[in-house]
């Protein structure tokens, strides 16, 4: 990627909602709401 992508790709990252949810991988994998991956903690969200 040139420095141009980079900047590109950055602009646009900074335009995204963050998500706010609770993450553990000491947990074992659980489906999550949220982002649709599956990580500990996935259920409570």
């Amino acid at each position: 990627m040139t420095d141009e992508d980079l900047k590109v790709v950055f602009a646009h990252l900074r335009t995204l909602k963050p998500v706010r949810h609770l993450v553990d991988n000491a947990e074992p994998p659980t489906p999550c709401k949220l982002c649709g991956n599956r990580h500990g903690l996935g259920e409570r969200n």
